[in-house]
């Protein structure tokens, strides 16, 4: 084999592994920005973006035996927040969140999109003057929940979250602590 052969078989060679190096890096590239994102999302311990930079206040609630409790709520308070709720967030992550849906007004119907979420919810309906009038249950799979009571409030959790807490139809929340002013 002569000089000028063998070049062209290393030149062959380095051409077969740089298109072999080209498409690793592409592998890797796609695997770390489209792949591994969606696997995170499957994890049961899951925060979707949406909901982590929710702002939380603490709310007080007054139960019927006249007892408080401070709670610490994210708040969705605008339509992008209300829209996007507790979907994609993990079953285990759902384990203590709750959410406060906000609206500006006292809504007489209300559907609440509930679509992609990982746990069965219930949802306190807080009326304008802070009192829990219903305790909604929503099923797995559900799409929208149709809350028909008046409303300005909404306290989602996982189910069972709620009665663990001790809210129930009649517990008040304080309004004052949830301004949503300061």
């Amino acid at each position: 084999m002569n000089a000028k052969e063998q070049f062209e078989k290393w030149k062959k060679r380095a051409k077969t592994a740089l298109i072999s190096a080209i498409f690793i890096g592409f592998g890797l590239v796609v695997g770390t920005y489209m792949v591994a994102p969606n696997l995170a999302k499957g994890q049961e311990g899951y925060i979707p973006t949406s909901v982590s930079q929710m702002p939380v206040k603490v709310i007080q609630l007054t139960h019927l035996d006249g007892t408080t409790t401070f709670l610490p709520v994210r708040i969705a308070e605008t339509v992008a927040a209300r829209k996007a709720g507790l979907r994609e967030v993990g079953s285990s992550a759902m384990g203590d969140l709750l959410l406060l849906y906000v609206h500006r007004r006292e809504v007489n119907r209300f559907n609440y999109q509930i679509e992609d979420i990982r746990a069965p919810l219930e949802l306190a309906i807080i009326n304008a003057a802070g009192e829990s009038v219903a305790i909604e249950k929503t099923a797995l799979g559900a799409n929208f929940l149709l809350v028909s009571e008046p409303h300005t409030w909404a306290l989602a959790a996982k189910s069972g979250l709620l009665s663990q807490l001790g809210i129930e139809i009649g517990s008040i929340m304080d309004i004052d602590i949830i301004s949503m002013n300061d």
